[in-house]
């Protein structure tokens, strides 16, 4: 079976409005290892700006295999690369999810994301969400980018949208895929598109790493969200996902 993580984001209802952290992921080990996942994708505020959190983290047995920063690239190197990087020596994180900005100089970009692979351990990936409304959306442009850049750096989809698109975009990434990201909504569910589309990447071969990102109840208004209520939408798209075969 493939690792399937708990994005800590999803458990997060502050995080798009304050983006001040209203849990403590080390609260939940026992809930998420008890579900059945296989460690976390954290978000990179509930250590960074929780005193005591990474070095909970860390100690615990519970792993934390994926990072989720949100550096976008635009600047040179500073202290808040540094300090990512720290946390995710500290956590072990196996990969480290990224966007890049919006707009701006993708070869500046590069070359800032290039340093900031050398500070993280060998051991850790650099996965680039290529994310609508960033400079890599589209995934022709995304397939140039990576196309000569060590086999280190690798690439994360969601795994869940529309299929017939998801499979114009995998061809240009295929090589690069190391990581998918759920993001499980009822119709998706009820229509049978979010098999359809889980399939799709199981039949390609991919063995890869997946996270829960968001569920059913992260798309509507945000102050109605219940975290307890997130995380047990949450054991259903794990259970989902595993019916699926993943």
């Amino acid at each position: 079976m493939s690792q399937i993580y708990l994005g800590t984001v999803l458990l997060e209802k502050n995080r798009w409005r304050s983006r001040v952290p209203s849990i403590k992921p080390t609260e939940w080990v026992r809930r998420a290892a008890q579900a059945g996942f296989d460690g976390f994708e954290v978000w990179e505020k509930h250590v960074l700006e929780q005193e005591g959190e990474l070095e909970g983290l860390a100690a615990c047995k519970f792993p934390t295999p994926m990072f989720n920063c949100y550096a976008n690239f635009l600047t040179t190197p500073n202290e808040n690369y540094h300090q990512i990087a720290r946390a995710v020596a500290a956590l072990e994180c196996r990969g480290v999810k990224y966007n890049f900005a919006a707009s701006g100089d993708l070869e500046a970009s590069r070359a800032t994301l290039m340093s900031f692979a050398d500070m993280l351990p060998d051991y850790c990936r650099p996965l680039c969400e290529c994310h609508e409304g960033t400079m890599l959306e589209d995934f022709a442009v995304a397939g140039r980018f990576f196309a000569d850049m060590p086999a280190r750096f690798g690439v994360i989809m969601h795994a869940v949208g529309d299929l017939e698109q998801i499979k114009r975009d995998y061809i240009h990434v295929k090589d690069r895929l190391a990581h998918l990201h759920v993001q499980v909504r009822e119709p998706e569910v009820a229509s049978g598109n979010l098999e359809r589309c889980v399939k799709f990447f199981l039949d390609k071969g991919f063995n890869g790493s997946w996270t829960v990102e968001f569920t059913r109840c992260s798309h509507g208004p945000i102050e109605q969200e219940n975290t307890f209520e997130a995380f047990c939408m949450a054991m259903d798209d794990l259970s989902l996902l595993r019916e699926f075969g993943v």
